[in-house]
């Protein structure tokens, strides 16, 4: 006797709406973002409030969680650019030691158009 097996769709991880791109093309994607401001100069003091905007001096936080993150950087050294444009918004940035671009969209497929990435190619 054979016993089918019913399987019901489930998304149970819920779908990227960041990505935050490396110069060197290593890209890493979350549900959420922050900005880390610190206590001392660096990462290793203690993290002194979360913001929504970006300033010089703090970091970059992917899917911040208890104790966990799935991605962080050093502090900002450098503010790019920050551009807006039909529910997206790219943040390209400088840390003491690398150059990145974060995505933020509203639509998930946005996420894999290239075109998004523009100016990284030419670091």
């Amino acid at each position: 006797m054979k016993i089918e097996q019913v399987k019901i769709p489930m998304d149970i991880i819920p779908p990227s709406r960041v990505k935050l791109v490396k110069s060197n093309g290593e890209t890493h994607y979350g549900t959420q973002f922050k900005f880390v401001e610190w206590n001392g100069d660096e990462i290793g003091s203690r993290a002194k409030q979360m913001h929504d905007e970006p300033q010089i001096g703090y970091s970059v936080i992917i899917d911040p969680q208890y104790l966990s993150f799935t991605w962080l950087t050093t502090p900002i050294t450098e503010i790019i650019s920050d551009t807006s444009d039909n529910g997206s918004r790219s943040i390209h940035f400088k840390t003491k030691n690398s150059e990145y671009k974060l995505l933020v969209e509203e639509d998930d497929m946005a996420l894999w158009d290239n075109t998004l990435l523009d100016g990284l190619e030419d670091l």
